[in-house]
């Protein structure tokens, strides 16, 4: 058996860094593009008993193959550690400790001690790659989580965000994101809904978003690129076309209605003081 230790230490109470890791969200900013394709994620966080679905990504198949593995969680201590074990997928075992600790100096030290088993068989060449790409998955998960954490000290205020193309590539980690810190997010949709609390809508309807659903939202994300359609006649200023590689942006939701500008224009909610960015650094 194999054994594999990442640490990381994060200028935040531990107590925050764990309750990160219990929100919805944590497990899709933490799977690193490219490589891992997460699925639904547990209703009820780290309890033991949950169970966390996702695909491992064949480099070259464009994410669309990829073995299945299920992760089981079979140890939980809040504010302490939780645990996961594969019990369906490529390897022969696996087993994940998430170990949390205060340093010295008050940071949060988290390690994550992996014991694993490879597949009998499997050739010399490819065994050496496996620790490798560990390092490489937990340095982007450190790298994720800290900044993470960093945007959700700096907006500490819990907000009700609606986010647009909430299943696409950009809203799905946007929802992940704002839900990590804590806020109530809810998406707009046109299909089949997602929860209970989704707000469906419908493009080629004029009539097709009732403005009492937006009646307690502090703020409507649109990502660039969504299809917002006739929902922007509810704004409360005129809304900007924007190019396909624009960010995101955030804005104030609208108490009232207003005309669209332009048949092919993309609509955003506006702010007192427009805002774009990146993902990762987004100011609402």
């Amino acid at each position: 058996m194999a054994t594999f230790t990442h640490d990381s230490t994060y200028p935040h109470p531990r107590e925050e860094v764990f309750a990160w890791h219990e929100r919805p969200g944590a497990f899709t900013r933490l799977s690193a593009p490219g490589q891992i394709r997460a699925g639904a994620e547990p209703a009820v966080g780290l309890q033991p008993g949950t169970r966390q679905t996702f695909s491992l990504l064949v480099p070259g198949t464009l994410g669309k193959v990829g073995p299945t593995w299920v992760a089981e969680h079979t140890a939980y201590e809040v504010g302490e550690r939780f645990e996961d074990v594969m019990v369906r997928g490529p390897l022969k075992s696996w087993r994940h400790r998430h170990l949390f600790s205060d340093t010295a100096t008050g940071d949060t030290l988290i390690r994550d001690h992996v014991d694993y088993e490879l597949p009998l068989g499997l050739p010399d060449v490819v065994a050496r790659l496996v620790e490798p790409q560990l390092r490489g998955s937990f340095g982007f998960r450190e790298r994720q989580l800290r900044d993470d954490l960093d945007f959700h000290a700096r907006h500490r205020e819990p907000k009700v965000i609606v986010v647009s193309g909430a299943t696409g590539l950009v809203g799905r980690q946007l929802v992940a994101l704002l839900g990590g810190g804590g806020h109530d997010v809810r998406r707009m949709v046109r299909g089949k809904s997602l929860g209970d609390r989704d707000i469906r809508w419908s493009p080629e309807d004029s009539d097709g978003l009732d403005p009492e659903a937006l009646r307690d939202v502090d703020i409507v994300v649109l990502p660039a690129g969504s299809r917002s359609g006739n929902a922007s006649r509810h704004t409360t200023r005129r809304a900007s076309s924007t190019p396909e590689s624009a960010p995101p942006t955030c804005s104030r939701a609208p108490s009232r209605p207003f005309r669209r500008t332009g048949a092919n224009a993309r609509s955003w909610w506006p702010l007192r003081r427009a805002t774009t960015a990146p993902i990762a650094a987004m100011r609402c």
